[in-house]
């Protein structure tokens, strides 16, 4: 996914009115569970996860497929 286009896509995800969990989705097909508005954001265009243990990963947004909701 292209900067521009995971900006975005994370934007449109973490502003919803109620928030809801949503994955972000790697093209390997690993998924990351964020669970609060804040727990990923676009910082120098790399993507910084926190996970709930307070955990971070940062990550490129070329390595990402897809954002979806939880089933």
């Amino acid at each position: 996914m292209t900067f521009d286009n995971l900006e975005r896509a994370l934007c449109g995800f973490t502003r919803r009115k109620p928030f809801r969990p949503f994955f972000i989705e790697f093209f390997t097909g690993e998924r990351l569970l964020v669970k609060h508005p804040e727990g990923a954001r676009i910082e120098n265009q790399l993507v910084t996860f926190i996970s709930p243990n307070k955990k971070y990963r940062l990550f490129d947004c070329e390595s990402v497929c897809q954002l979806l909701d939880v089933e």
